[in-house]
């Protein structure tokens, strides 16, 4: 691998967003100089619907997917090359180009997703969607700035020629980095979609189809209606190559500059409110609503472009999230089902239709057409606003009876939903269903949800409740559900759980409630976390230390000072992380650490190794260096540190220590380090955790032993690794096909 994968796949998307922005603007600048602007609609809609019926028949079993996408991406460059050296008359040469850049943004963006799928670890891959929108909007922004910058460079012939070069650039970019065997292709999300329970469909659900699907005819309506508006404009108002493309780029650079903007700050509030997708659909519907009533009052060039802009933005931005929202609701062949209509109705079976109607009328009624567009551009998006109610109602009943009488995945994924959409019965049902005890994650999953009712007593009663559990991950969930609350009696639980007025089954729920009381009120929540430095316990003095070192208040100085010169190691060692966060005592931190390094205390060491890995701390790689090759290493409360400090700095030797840790048999283990560093394994954030068991799979790879000693610690820990001995039995299965398609070492 060149660079990380979390690095690469945006990179990846860079690419495509600059090829995909050159070829969307030129392309059709070009086709609608030389065609009508119905001919557009023909050829997006026909190439759209052959990549649709197209995509679930491609088996790619035999063959390492990114070695697939690089060699379809030299098939486009060779596909334009060609075209570029035909002489073939103009309309053909528009006609095919576009429908090549149709198709290849298309099968490029699907291609972005899978790539990210098959090599992240399940613990980013969602916040890597969000990114990856982002990525492609970045590339387009770049590319429309090469192509207003520079606009002799891009004539029709040149643009063809720089397109070539940027899908081998792609091509290059997947074979070096994601094709080769040692970066492994995991296929953890089909393997999870495979094992899960086949879930019957209520009758509810076949009602709730019928309004999605009439939702998205009447979506992709408004789709196609609109991108032929803004074209007929285009072609009526300007005429020429270059006008058009000069325009396109224009207001393509609006939008992909909002869309980068708003999808971040989006992303970010669907995360921390919890918005219904049908809101954030509305939104889209809504806004097309208003620019299309403008649209048809003033007939006038700049009303299409605002709307050509507000379309292209309201697709990234909300509809695009909102259904994937929708879709995502259920499990196994349901969402099939919906992701199959979404597919087939959006665009191509609504498209093809439209476009015969709109060629006839532009044929033989033309007077007639820009009233009837006009009209369609306020009727379509009036009408999803209408139907929105019905489809939220009939979701709703849906989800509900897949919650009350699904398998246990599919109750899972409908309780999530549900907290988005939070019906008017949601926190008495919910809470109902929590008095029956339900499977833990189910459990965690309608704590959580109940935490967003903010303004329902009975739901955050439901929530506290739950804190009675003697289960350290419901407890840690009721805290989760009481942050996002936010409502006074809510940080009062928050507040006594902290002050252990609440008792709570681990050191670690006490302090997770002292951070969550420090995020909510900042530095006015200090004069309450100071009192834990005055608890007779030294594990809660230094765990308040660490929770304090979080804020730079020069007030708190004195503070880390005084519990700097601690005789308790570990109080000693969270005082000098406080002390790294000022610029005055930075320097008597780093000497202090590079003390503690050469001393003989092996117990103080430990404890400011973990304050090196929880700060991250790259300064001491010297001192670091020094211990792997000492012999206290020998000490097992020096090498699980050690592992952790190193593995959180990415350096692959705290992998390793990790694996000879798990490694250990339970003779080894019961007299040296009694399964003390699986608790450091466990303050490994999940992404971190996933990396290192992916590393063990590769480099291990031939050592049953180490991983059935692995497997069974994991299982027999007091942490809930249930999704790391899912993913560690994919990659062992993974890398076992690796090795029967090649000889060489992984």
């Amino acid at each position: 691998m060149i660079v990380h994968n979390r690095v690469a796949v945006c990179l990846l998307g860079l690419l495509v967003g600059v090829v995909l922005g050159v070829g969307r603007v030129v392309a059709e600048a070009y086709l609608l100089s030389e065609f009508e602007p119905i001919y557009a609609i023909y050829i997006a809609t026909i190439t759209s619907l052959v990549f649709t019926l197209s995509l679930p028949r491609l088996r790619l079993k035999g063959i390492k997917f990114a070695r697939f996408a690089a060699l379809a991406s030299c098939a486009f460059a060779i596909a334009l090359m060609i075209l570029s050296r035909l002489e073939v008359d103009a309309s053909t040469t528009a006609g095919v180009w576009y429908a090549t850049v149709i198709l290849s943004t298309a099968f490029h963006r699907w291609v972005t997703t899978e790539i990210i799928i098959r090599h992240l670890n399940p613990a980013v891959v969602q916040s890597h969607f969000s990114y990856q929108a982002t990525s492609f909007e970045v590339g387009t922004v770049a590319a429309l700035g090469l192509i207003m910058g520079f606009p002799a460079l891009f004539s029709p012939h040149d643009s063809m020629l720089i397109m070539v070069a940027c899908y081998l650039l792609i091509a290059l970019w997947l074979l070096i980095q994601f094709a080769p065997t040692k970066n492994l292709e995991v296929h953890f999300e089909q393997r999870r979609a495979d094992a899960a329970e086949r879930t019957p469909s209520p009758p509810s659900f076949a009602v709730f189809f019928t309004a999605f699907a009439s939702l998205i005819f009447i979506l992709g309506a408004l789709k196609v209606t609109g991108k032929y508006t803004v074209t007929i404009f285009l072609k009526e108002e300007l005429g020429s190559y270059s006008a058009i493309r000069d325009v396109m780029a224009d207001y393509y650079l609006v939008a992909a500059s909002i869309v980068i903007l708003l999808g971040i700050l989006s992303g970010r509030w669907i995360q921390r409110r919890r918005t219904s997708p049908l809101a954030i659909i509305g939104i889209h519907v809504t806004a097309m609503f208003i620019v299309g009533s403008w649209v048809a009052w003033s007939g006038t060039f700049a009303a299409v472009m605002v709307l050509a802009v507000v379309r292209r933005v309201g697709e990234t931005c909300a509809y695009s999230p909102g259904v994937h929202m929708v879709v995502t609701s259920f499990t196994d062949r349901v969402r099939i089902k919906l992701r199959a209509a979404h597919n087939l109705y959006f665009y191509p079976v609504v498209g093809l239709p439209l476009v015969l109607l709109y060629h006839a009328i532009h044929k033989h009624w033309r007077i007639a057409e820009q009233p009837l567009l006009f009209t369609l551009m306020v009727i379509l998006p009036l009408g999803a606003l209408l139907l929105l109610p019905l489809v939220r109602r009939r979701l709703i009943r849906g989800l509900y009876d897949f919650v009350e009488a699904g398998t246990k995945s599919a109750s899972i994924v409908a309780a999530s939903a549900l907290s988005f959409l939070r019906p008017k019965d949601y926190g008495a049902r919910m809470g109902n269903l929590l008095s029956a005890e339900p499977k833990k994650v189910l459990r965690k999953t309608i704590i959580l949800g109940l935490g967003y009712l903010k303004d329902d007593p009975q739901a955050l009663d439901a929530v506290m409740r739950e804190f009675n559990s003697d289960k350290e991950e419901i407890q840690i969930a009721v805290l989760d559900a009481l942050h996002v609350s936010n409502h006074y009696r809510a940080i009062q639980f928050l507040m006594n759980i902290m002050l252990a007025k609440e008792l709570s089954s681990s050191l670690r729920v006490r302090m997770n409630a002292a951070a969550m009381i420090a995020g909510i009120y900042g530095r006015k929540a200090i004069p309450f976390l100071l009192n834990g430095l005055d608890d007779h316990d030294h594990r809660v003095v230094a765990n308040t230390l660490e929770v304090l070192a979080l804020f730079r208040d020069r007030q708190l100085r004195g503070y880390f000072e005084q519990y700097a010169q601690s005789k308790v190691p570990r109080v000693k060692a969270n005082a000098m992380m406080g002390l790294a966060r000022f610029r005055a005592t930075r320097a008597k931190y780093r000497e202090m650490v590079r003390t503690v390094a050469v001393s003989d205390d092996n117990h103080l060491l430990a404890s400011v190794l973990y304050v090196i890995g929880k700060l991250q701390a790259d300064r001491f790689e010297n001192e670091l260096d020094a211990l792997c090759n000492s012999s206290r290493l020998d000490d097992p409360m020096v090498r699980r540190a050690l592992a952790w400090a190193l593995t959180r700095l990415d350096d692959t030797r705290g992998f390793e220590l990790f694996a000879d840790l798990f490694g250990q048999s339970e003779e080894d283990e019961a007299k040296q380090d009694n399964g003390a560093y699986i608790h450091f394994f466990a303050q490994l954030s999940r992404g971190f955790r996933l990396d290192l068991i992916k590393y063990f799979a590769m480099r291990r790879s031939d050592d049953e032993v180490f991983f059935g000693r692995f497997e069974h610690k994991l299982k027999h820990s007091h942490f809930d690794f249930h999704e790391e001995i899912s993913y560690l039995r994919v990659l062992r299965e993974t890398v076992g096909s690796a090795m029967q398609r090649t000889s060489g070492d992984p």
